[in-house]
């Protein structure tokens, strides 16, 4: 030290900050570099990164997220923002893209969306639409309907009769029953 206040280098497990005073914390944003002994500025929004390569991020500064080493503002596809530890954490892996690492906000291709998750296939009386399942605008009694239509079943539960869009109990007057459930006219 020049004087009792003034530093140009500082003793080992010191680091020389920028007003030329040895500390052992840089601060945020900073680090304590081994080899020269003086504290160095991280990466654009880092507040804690690697000593030696000041590239490579361990922390974030608020409002931003890890992510291979590096904070960004938003987290790529497959991953969300996590505000606690400030990292993308990954979703769940059928989603493509989620707000957090229990549910799913879409899904992936060949996938659809049904309570939250991911599936690949929708259960019984939904359709896959824009890869949400979408539930059937018709009669319970209706197994499947579809898609452009909503309203027209195209699958009745067994035993019940697909006549025209609709399910019936049996098939009316001059149908009849066929082992397919659907009915047919005479």
């Amino acid at each position: 030290c020049i004087n009792s206040d003034v530093c140009v280098i500082c003793k080992p497990g010191y680091f020389l900050n920028s007003d030329n005073t040895c500390v052992t914390d840089c601060g945020c944003g900073n680090v304590g570099n081994p080899e020269t002994r003086k504290c160095e500025p991280c990466a654009s929004n880092c507040a804690v990164c690697h000593p030696i390569n000041h590239e490579i991020c361990t922390k974030c500064k608020k409002g931003f997220f890890l992510y291979n080493s590096k904070c960004s503002e938003v987290c790529p596809s497959g991953y969300w923002a996590n505000s606690v530890t400030r990292t993308c954490d990954p979703c769940l892996s059928l989603c493509e893209t989620c707000s957090n690492g229990t549910t799913c906000d879409t899904c992936k291709e060949g996938f659809a969306l049904y309570n939250n998750l991911c599936v690949d296939k929708c259960p019984d009386h939904f359709v896959i639409i824009n890869r949400k399942c979408v539930e059937c605008e018709t009669t319970l009694k209706c197994q499947k309907c579809n898609p452009n239509d909503l309203k027209e079943c195209i699958k009745c539960y067994e035993p019940f009769y697909l006549f025209g869009k609709t399910c019936i109990d049996n098939c009316p007057d001059g149908y009849h029953n066929l082992p397919n459930f659907t009915c047919e006219k005479c």
